[in-house]
């Protein structure tokens, strides 16, 4: 079910680059949520498969929210490049 998370975390999270405003309530709120979300998936991905359930939620939680940061920074960037080329 983590996959058809991010494919409704997606629309969400491009909705937010578009009213910068929303991004600063957003963003903390986002980046936690989407960390519980993607862990899920990530632990699945990397196949962590050794220590308790505890460490290893965390473990895929830690990747999940670093590669959803970069993510998240990404599409920011990109959006700001628009922006301004919009509004120059």
């Amino acid at each position: 079910w983590s996959a058809e998370l991010a494919v409704i975390g997606l629309p969400v999270q491009l909705l937010f680059l578009f009213f910068p405003g929303a991004i600063m309530y957003a963003f903390p709120a986002s980046i936690l949520v989407s960390a519980g979300y993607y862990g899920v998936g990530y632990r699945q991905l990397f196949k962590i498969g050794y220590g308790p359930a505890f460490v290893k939620g965390l473990l895929a939680n830690v990747l999940g929210f670093m590669l959803m940061f970069i993510a998240i920074m990404v599409v920011m960037a990109i959006g700001a490049a628009i922006f301004v080329a919009i509004f120059k």
